[in-house]
């Protein structure tokens, strides 16, 4: 069977509070899952993010063609008119609802065993919380290798889903290569600690009958 029949691998893209979002997911008849093969954000307009996708995700790959109202030069990356469910969940992440993301599955097929570690370890990480480099790595078995998980940070493919931007220096905020450097990696790290906070419960007391009471302000 023609490989075009078993996978296909699709290019949306979609507005959201951080600007435009573009990604690449392909899916195929053995899995009910698409797996995730790239993300971009923080754009200005759809052709900008759809020319910032990492290309190398692309290689050896076939690409089906999508109707829309918006394409580029290239025929195979055309944005589509309805985004995906996996579209619609990172837009409502970057949006401010809080998700771990940890079950979308992502293409690590490019991974050394060392990029594959950082990766895992780097996917654990709270939402709203940071780790430095050398935790990472430390967590991903290779405790000298502070300076290669920035490496493997400055090459990820599919940034929020592997949130490097929860990674930090021992002493500041460390680098950022999405676009908007340093100011989105603080954008995301205070959206996510303020979609955490609404979700915390008010603080209660108890009354003299054994009642709970909320805290006065």
């Amino acid at each position: 069977m023609p490989a075009s029949l078993v996978e296909a691998t699709h290019v949306f893209t979609h507005k959201t509070a951080f600007g435009w979002l573009a990604v690449a997911s392909q899916n195929s008849e053995s899995s009910k899952c698409d797996t995730l093969l790239a993300v971009t954000f923080a754009h200005a307009n759809p052709q900008a993010a759809l020319r910032a996708l990492p290309k190398a995700a692309f290689e050896d790959r076939d690409i089906s063609y999508n109707s829309g109202s918006v394409k580029e030069s290239k025929p195979a990356l055309a944005v589509t008119s309805k985004a995906s469910p996996l579209v619609r969940r990172l837009g409502k992440f970057l949006d401010g609802n809080p998700d771990d993301l940890l079950d979308i599955e992502i293409d690590q097929s490019w991974c050394t065993p060392f990029q594959q570690a950082v990766i895992n370890a780097v996917r654990q990480i709270p939402l709203g919380q940071t780790r430095t480099y050398g935790e990472i790595a430390k967590v991903a078995g290779s405790p000298r290798a502070a300076r290669a998980v920035g490496t493997v940070m400055a090459q990820n493919r599919t940034p929020l889903v592997v949130p490097c931007h929860r990674v930090v220096a021992s002493g500041g905020m460390g680098g950022f290569s999405a676009r908007g450097g340093l100011r989105t990696k603080l954008r995301l790290l205070e959206t996510e600690a303020a979609a955490q906070a609404t979700k915390r419960p008010s603080r209660k007391t108890a009354n003299s009958n054994g009642t709970r009471k909320r805290s006065p302000k």
